[in-house]
């Protein structure tokens, strides 16, 4: 697949990119090589400038999920799961192993993330792979001068 440069939405050509240097990354380079010659600068420049809005944007959501996931989800479920346990089991609130019940759970959602995470990010798994050659595109487009 080749790469629309002429494409006007800054979302668009950002995810195009992105999905063009998660499959092959040295086919993305030659054809970022081959339109942005000498007689087109400012084209180029104004495409950086749209890869990069684009790229705050999706940071900018990640970490909306992220922080929504951190401070709501989490502790709903730790709740939600402390009352599907003392509540049939008839458990006092006084007692100090069913107060801590709580932070015990939310302390296994967490670790549970993190392998997750770890497990996702691993060296040798696809999504790294992907994750590094769209960084990879990401600063050779900021680096690069026809």
């Amino acid at each position: 697949m080749t790469l629309d440069f002429t494409n006007r939405n800054h979302v668009d050509l950002y995810n195009q990119l992105c999905r063009e240097a998660k499959q092959d990354l040295e086919s993305t380079k030659s054809q970022i090589r081959e339109y942005f010659t000498s007689d087109r600068v400012d084209e180029l420049e104004l495409y950086k400038e749209k890869i990069h809005v684009a790229r705050l944007r999706s940071e900018q959501m990640d970490s909306s999920l992220n922080n929504i996931l951190s401070s709501v989800f989490t502790p709903t479920v730790a709740t939600t799961l402390t009352l599907a346990i003392t509540i049939p089991f008839e458990l006092s609130e006084k007692d100090p192993n069913v107060i801590n019940l709580t932070l015990y759970i939310s302390g296994a959602i967490v670790i549970l993330y993190m392998l997750r995470l770890v497990w996702i990010r691993r060296f040798s798994s696809k999504s790294e792979k992907e994750w590094t050659n769209m960084n990879r595109i990401l600063y050779f487009l900021e680096s690069y001068k026809p």
